[in-house]
């Protein structure tokens, strides 16, 4: 809030001093870019806090692996977006014409996911399956013969203990990786 007070003086005093009109527009694209940054950063943070209070769980102990992987996966994400639409704003507002770095941007992105699709078919079902667990931590499963106990379930591997403790078994996108 201080820096919309001290943005709003800014602007009252541009507009009562009247400055040169080369310098007037500089000022006027300055303080234009700076509320661009102080409105994302404070879009950024209302959102920071919506997600925290959503997802945080009634107490320490019924942390859930929503709470410690997919949580802060998802703020992570949040935030390179709005610093994308803020940087596009930001350039659009000192008059660079931003609709050609949109389409590049938008035929590179789409590149890009035709080249990962095994990838992002891999983190999505990932987060399917840290949103909507089909097994817990303590639960016995079987995979190809051998009979273990549940360690850990992540985003990117679950780990499986034999019943003898010899070996930890890891499972890594739902394929056998290799033992411990």
């Amino acid at each position: 809030m201080i820096l919309f007070i001290v943005f709003f003086f800014l602007y009252l005093g541009r507009l009562i001093l009247r400055p040169p009109e080369p310098f007037n527009m500089y000022l006027g694209r300055v303080i234009s870019v700076l509320a661009i940054l102080n409105i994302g950063f404070l879009i950024y943070k209302i959102f920071d806090f919506g997600l925290l209070k959503v997802a945080r769980p009634a107490s320490r102990e019924s942390k859930t692996i929503i709470d410690s992987q997919l949580v802060p996966l998802v703020k992570r994400l949040a935030a390179i977006f709005i610093f994308c639409i803020v940087i596009i704003l930001c350039m659009e507002n000192m008059g660079v014409d931003v609709t050609s770095l949109l389409a590049g941007l938008s035929i590179g992105g789409i590149a890009v996911a035709l080249a990962a699709r095994e990838t992002l078919s891999n983190v999505f079902g990932a987060i399917t399956l840290v949103s909507n667990p089909p097994f817990h931590p303590g639960d016995t499963v079987e995979i190809g013969g051998e009979i273990g106990i549940i360690k850990e379930v992540g985003m990117m591997n679950t780990v499986i203990e034999k019943f003898d403790s010899t070996h930890e078994y890891v499972l890594q996108f739902g394929r056998y990786k290799g033992c411990n």
